[in-house]
């Protein structure tokens, strides 16, 4: 899938390329590259790509996938963080006159180069495993916000980002990514089709900002579930007077103002409970 060569969708051709550039894959780095061409076609329609719009792509390996992205939207901004990896990447995508390779770490660059008052920006990332909480929060707070972020994870933390209160995986990072966003699985990636495979299974995520809580900060509303999960396996009550400094009163003038027992457990409530008690914490100035 470059423009002379092998075709880098294969491990075959994807090997002579890395060879071909003297790299060797880094662990550290948790490079495991999708290349399997089904899986790679879902991701790119899991992100509903049109054209006109703008990609901000994470991850992009040898450039597999920003190909395929490339061919619908207007842009594609895609960071890498491997030095190495760059000049394969002027390689397999040499023939491209609307990508844009950026070489650095995706938590630190300015992912302001992908906005514009002129297009749609959207966001397709293959997240490596070590980095995939702290990236997923930038995500979650990005402003200007993407208009839609379709992201590759352990399958694991995508069943955490979508689960219901009252499942054993539901905690803050539940809270947080459905506060700023309808999420859904799209398609779960089995290890079998990265090259190398990594040891767990993958999913596709996807990220759409829906503004049902726009008059709480994403701040004021993390403050409160960090606090309650902190300490989930205690009551509400011990969890955000201990967390929080809170006494009594101010908790019970809290919860006064929502429908949430005290005796409730972080993991029995639910995201709108959670904003209530961010909005009665903001009103009574706690």
């Amino acid at each position: 899938m470059s423009i002379n060569g092998p075709d880098i969708s294969k491990p075959s051709g994807l090997t002579a390329v890395l060879q071909r550039h003297g790299i060797g894959l880094s662990k550290s780095l948790g490079q495991h590259f999708l290349i399997d061409k089904n899986h790679l076609a879902k991701i790119v329609s899991a992100a509903s790509v049109q054209p006109g719009e703008t990609i901000l792509e994470i991850g992009p390996g040898a450039g597999v996938m920003t190909r395929l992205l490339s061919a619908v939207a207007s842009k594609v901004y895609t960071i890498e963080l491997d030095h190495r990896m760059i000049s394969v990447l002027h390689e397999t995508l040499a023939d491209l006159d609307n990508v844009t390779v950026v070489q650095g770490d995706a938590l630190a660059v300015d992912w302001g180069i992908a906005f514009s008052n002129d297009s749609v920006t959207k966001l397709v990332a293959n997240i490596p495993y070590q980095i995939t909480s702290p990236l997923l929060i930038r995500i979650l707070e990005s402003n200007p916000p993407f208009e839609h972020a379709t992201v590759l994870v352990q399958k694991e933390v995508a069943e955490r980002v979508v689960a219901a209160a009252g499942s054993k995986v539901y905690g803050a990072l539940s809270c947080v990514a459905q506060f700023m966003c309808d999420c859904h699985i799209s398609s779960v990636v089995p290890r079998g089709v990265f090259y190398p495979p990594p040891k767990v299974d993958s999913a596709v995520l996807n990220l759409h900002p829906h503004n049902k809580f726009n008059d709480i900060s994403i701040d004021e509303f993390t403050r409160i579930t960090r606090a309650a999960f902190n300490q989930r396996r205690k009551t509400l009550r011990n969890s955000l007077t201990s967390g929080l400094g809170w006494s009594d009163d101010n908790l019970h003038a809290v919860l006064d103002k929502t429908s949430v027992p005290s005796d409730a457990r972080p993991e029995q409530v639910t995201v709108e409970q959670f904003y209530d008690i961010a909005r009665a914490v903001k009103v009574l100035e706690l």
